[in-house]
Order: structure tokens, then C-alpha cells, then sequence
């Protein structure tokens, strides 16, 4: 992190209209910038955010005595080392890739949105980009990574202050381009304003995140922020004339195609399945932007994931022989529909679905794979203090997919198991017919237990997950793990 001065931070805010009239000049040179005011050093600029739990303006004084040069505030103040801005938010993005001197100036950077299969895609165009000899960073739910070294990811989207700090590690360590999945939550909350995108990628829509986003229009605009504001001051930022796919097989992607301004459209790709499209339980296989695709990835879902890795990949030059290679060879995507090795026969799938849409697209596709002596058995959940209005729907969707609905914990929480389950149950029709445990693992296991050679089950809802949170204690589970220890134990015993 570099030092900033007061006049390059009004330099900036000027240039995005956040600087409020009558804001004060100061003679000053910012260390750091942050927003927690326990934080703070001599030398520090702290921005107050308003967050739905604490107001970060009730400590302006306290981090001013603590040594704060001055503060950026959304409410005026009579001191004159509160400087008052629209959105302490957008500043905060801005000005966080400014104390890392604009990273993404200097990378290409690729950020893909949608409820659905954004880990997927950007694994995809990761690995499509290193197989063109590029070095790449990827920031996502899975992982954080900076070429070969991994780093654990908290957030899909870190906040700004952190988010900048990795991009600059990044372009420190010689990255040529960065891959990011970009949340709705990230967009709202402006946490990459700062970044100078040179593609960016929309999946889908469906309900989801309705704890945070009022309705689903809410959740519309905030993603097509990433085609509008975050477009256009990508371009502000750098020298970029940014890039962009819209996968137009919802009705969402072509509201949002439809709402863009003709010299963004223009450079917009909109793209949908292609007609020559052959999806099975040995993979996908089409012609995706004039590409000719086969992958092992299962599910017409798949497809959607694949349409827009290959239409950004060759809208940023990459050759279609790579791009075939790399997708014919297979792409890695842990928790996403990752299959379980069972020499008795059963085909486990662990898959990280914990939203309706993305659990009904997930059954609706292995349902056409079950044949008629096999069953379909679902593993699942719902995490607690999250949105409510899906558990019955996702209750719904196991049950009317499924042979057998085993309901059991995820992510609790500080939220009762058991109510949580009961808000599942209150979906089905014949809720007596579902398998009730409420632990996790001995719920993998019975399904196991009860599934034949050729049965499939799905262990859906936490994926790569290697965790559990259980009221506020964080314990380590894989469902993977789980189910191969399950494995393990059952064929030692066997004669």
C-alpha cells in the first residue's frame, strides 16, 4: 500500500461527482485507508460506512482522536477534517485501488455474474487462459489464487479494502489476467469500483440473496451494474473498452441485453445454446462462438457455463484450437457435480446447489440419466439466518425430482436444525416419506446405505465446502470425505 495524498483522493472523488460542495483542503498524506475505527493509526484516512448492523459514522470522532487524518462522511460535520461525500461506498472502492496504485490498469481482468455456475465459468476461462501461456490470478467462492499459490476465500467478492490488496499482490507477482466472480452483494455494495475490467460475463437470474435485494428487480439492476457503471468507469479508470457476453437463454439475459445503451450493446456478445447442442451422461459436446466443444461437464446448465467461457475467451483473441484442447481434456471444478468414486456401482455426486433454480436445473438433468430399475436419492439442506422463503421451495423441487429426499442439516447456524428442516418439510406433499436427520454426515450415510449398485445420489448444498457452521462454531466437514470414508468402512468389511 502507497501513500495518498488529499489532493489525488479529490482528484479522484471529483472525477466520479462524489466530492459534496464546500468540502475542505487539507494539507495531508494518508497512510492507509480504513473502516474500522479500532483500526486506526496516526496517518490513516477513515471512511464510515453505514452497514445494516452499525453505522461506522457514530465513531468519526473516535477515529480522529485515534489518530485519523481525516474521515470521508455521507453527513455533514462542522470539523474540517470530515470530508463529506454522495457515497462513502464508492469512494471507499475507488479510493482502495488508488492506495494500490490501480492494479487492473496493468492486468486483463475478467468478472462474470449470475446466481448460477460462476465458479464454473471462471474456472473454465481460468484454465482456457493458462493453457494460451497466461499467468492468471482467480478470486471466487472457492478459492483465491495468485498463479500456483492458493489462498482461502472468505467471500465470493472480498470487500474493497482487501479486494485491492490481492489485485496488487497479483499484479506484483506478474499476472496477466485475473478472473473474478463478481457477487450482486459486491456490485450493491461498489466493492469493485475500482477495478478496470476488460470483459465481463452475466449467466442467469433466480430468486435468491432476497434477504438482501428487496425484489428480484433489485437483483436485476445490481448485476446489470456490472454492464453500466462498472463499464463505464472501467473506462474512466484506464484506457479499456471493455467487453462483454450475456447468455440470452432467460428471459432475464434478454431484459437485460435489451436495457443496454447502444454503444455498450455493440460490444456485447448475446449468445444462447447452440442448436447442434448434444448433452448426455458422457458430457456436452456443440458449437459454442463458432468453436466446435467437447467437455466432460454434465447438464444442459453446463452448457449455459461453457457458451459464455468460450464467447469471452475468443473475444479476448484466444485461438479456437486452445480453447477445444482445453475443454476436451476436462476442467476441474471441485463441488460441482464431482463425482465419488464407488466400485460397488452407486453414482455419488456431490454438488454445491443450495439455491432452488440450482437444484431443480441439477435433478431435472440426472433424472433423464436414472434408468428404470435405479432410483434418485437427494442429500440436503438449508443454511440458517440466510433467506427463508426457499426451504420449501426447495423441499418441493427434491421431492418432485427425486426418488427418496433424505432432509438434514447444512450451514445452521445460530438457527434450531429442526425448524429449519420443518420449513423444508412444509414443501412436500408427503412429508412422511422423507428420511429426517438432522446430522449431516450420519444423513450422507444413510443414504448411502440405502442406495443400490446404479442408484444415484446426490449429496447437494455445501460442495467444496470443508467446514460446518453450527450456532457460532465453525467445525471442519466435506461431504466428500464422508462419503468416502463411508466407502472405506463398508468394503472393509465386506468378506
Amino acid at each position: 500500500m502507497r501513500s495518498v495524498s488529499f489532493l489525488e483522493i479529490a482528484d479522484i472523488l471529483r472525477s466520479e461527482n462524489l466530492l459534496k460542495d464546500g468540502a475542505p483542503v487539507l494539507a495531508a498524506v494518508f497512510e492507509r485507508i480504513v473502516t474500522d475505527h479500532r483500526e486506526v493509526r496516526p496517518g490513516d484516512l477513515f471512511v464510515a460506512i453505514a452497514g445494516t448492523q452499525f453505522d461506522g459514522h457514530t465513531k468519526i470522532d473516535e477515529a480522529l482522536k485515534s489518530g485519523a487524518l481525516a474521515a470521508l462522511s455521507e453527513k455533514p460535520s462542522d470539523s474540517v477534517r470530515v470530508i463529506e461525500v454522495v457515497s462513502t461506498r464508492l469512494a471507499l472502492g475507488l479510493l482502495s485501488a488508488a492506495f494500490q496504485s490501480f492494479p487492473t490498469r496493468e492486468m486483463k481482468v475478467i468478472g462474470v455474474t449470475g446466481t448460477s455456475g460462476k465458479t464454473t465459468t471462471t474456472l473454465l476461462i481460468d484454465a482456457i487462459l493458462r493453457a494460451s501461456g497466461q499467468k492468471t490470478g482467480l478470486i471466487g467462492t472457492i478459492e483465491i489464487r495468485i498463479g500456483d499459490r492458493k489462498v482461502d476465500a472468505t467471500h465470493t467478492t472480498p470487500g474493497p479494502i482487501e479486494l485491492e490488496a490481492i489485485l496488487g499482490e497479483m499484479n506484483d507477482e506478474g499476472c496477466d489476467a485475473v478472473i473474478m466472480e463478481v457477487s450482486s452483494h459486491a456490485l450493491k455494495q461498489h466493492r469493485v469500483s475500482g477495478i478496470a475490467f476488460d470483459a465481463v460475463g452475466f449467466l442467469n437470474l433466480s430468486p435468491e440473496h432476497l434477504d438482501f435485494h428487496p425484489d428480484m428487480e433489485d437483483y436485476l439492476h445490481s448485476k446489470r451494474m456490472l454492464f453500466v457503471d462498472e463499464w463505464k468507469r472501467s473506462e474512466r479508470i484506464s484506457d479499456k473498452k471493455p467487453i462483454g457476453v450475456i447468455a440470452a437463454n432467460g428471459e432475464e439475459g434478454k431484459t437485460l441485453a435489451a436495457s443496454l445503451a447502444p454503444e455498450t450493446r455493440a460490444r456485447c456478445s448475446v449468445v444462447t445454446l447452440p442448436p447442434d447442442l448434444v448433452v448426455n451422461g458422457d458430457g456436452i459436446t456443440g458449437t459454442f462462438s463458432g468453436v466446435k466443444i467437447e467437455s466432460s461437464l454434465m447438464g444442459t446448465f453446463n452448457a449455459e457455463n461453457l457458451s459464455v467461457a468460450v464467447a469471452i475467451t475468443r473475444g479476448l483473441g484466444i485461438a479456437p484450437e486452445v480453447i477445444q484442447k482445453t475443454l476436451r481434456q476436462g476442467v476441474s471444478v471441485p463441488g460441482r457435480l464431482e463425482k465419488i468414486n464407488d466400485p460397488e456401482g452407486r453414482r455419488i455426486l456431490v454438488d454445491y446447489a443450495h439455491k432452488p433454480d440450482a437444484l431443480e436445473k441439477v435433478l431435472a438433468m440426472l433424472k433423464r440419466l436414472v434408468g428404470p430399475s435405479e432410483k434418485l436419492i437427494t442429500v440436503f439442506g438449508c443454511g440458517g439466518d440466510r433467506d427463508t422463503t426457499k426451504r420449501p421451495k426447495m423441499g418441493e423441487i427434491a421431492e418432485r425430482l427425486s426418488d427418496l429426499v433424505v432432509i438434514t442439516s447444512d450451514n445452521p447456524r445460530t438457527e434450531d436444525p429442526l425448524k429449519i428442516i420443518d420449513a423444508i418439510r412444509g414443501g412436500l406433499r408427503q412429508p412422511n416419506q422423507a428420511v429426517i436427520e438432522p446430522d449431516r454426515k450420519l444423513a450422507i450415510e444413510k443414504a448411502l446405505g440405502i442406495a443400490k449398485p446404479g442408484d444415484f445420489i446426490l449429496i447437494a448444498g455445501k460442495g467444496h465446502e470443508t467446514y460446518q457452521i453450527i450456532g457460532k462454531t465453525t467445525i471442519p466437514f466435506d461431504d466428500r470425505e464422508v462419503a468416502r470414508s463411508f466407502l472405506n468402512v463398508t468394503r472393509s468389511r465386506l468378506p
